[in-house]
């Protein structure tokens, strides 16, 4: 699954930030440098043909303690990474219903890397129930130029494919109301 400021914590490629200014100083670098380039310096892709990062970068107490925090606060990024987390058992027993649950949370704020984890859990049937149409829905809503995204579209039955988009475009109307209501909230604050 695809981790952004990951589940690995030591030198501040792969690692959550310490402090505030550490994470003013990285929010730029993910902004300018891309997903690609934080996925890559972070080592968290679990994509099936990549490995899992070594066990000598193992999330520490306090990370897992801001990711928690910042997951439950409802920051998509958190919430994503906390998912990966429970995805591969890292710094918590593995549970991949519980990783669909933070997932969905952020993809529901519109976090492609968590729309693009809940389609391959809809694609091989980890965490959630197997269904190629759901898969289609939330990897067209992620992008299919997020990684893997094209590779498991191809592998679709085209009768999911159809279906997918169907539930695609009602996904995006449900996604856009819910950030509609968010941000009325958030203005009226």
């Amino acid at each position: 699954m695809t981790g952004v400021s990951g589940c690995q914590t030591g030198d501040m490629h792969g690692s959550l930030p310490d402090s505030p200014t550490e994470a003013v100083l990285l929010l730029p670098l993910l902004l300018l440098g891309g997903m690609a380039w934080a996925i890559e310096s972070t080592g968290v892709h679990l994509h099936p043909s990549v490995t899992i990062e070594p066990k000598e970068r193992v999330l520490s107490a306090r990370a897992y303690a801001q990711l928690s925090t910042a997951a439950k606060r409802g920051e998509a990024l958190a919430q994503n990474n906390f998912g990966v987390c429970h995805y591969i058992g890292q710094a918590v027993v593995q549970d991949r219903k519980l990783a669909v649950y933070w997932y969905r949370l952020s993809a529901d704020q519109g976090f492609a890397p968590a729309q693009a984890n809940l389609a391959r859990c809809y694609a091989t049937g980890e965490g959630v129930w197997k269904d190629e149409a759901e898969a289609y829905a939330y990897a067209s809503l992620a992008g299919l130029s997020q990684p893997g995204m094209a590779e498991l579209v191809a592998g679709l039955s085209p009768s999911n494919v159809i279906d997918g988009k169907k539930r695609a475009a009602e996904l995006g109307q449900e996604l856009s109301a819910k950030l509609a209501t968010k941000k009325a909230k958030n203005a009226g604050k």
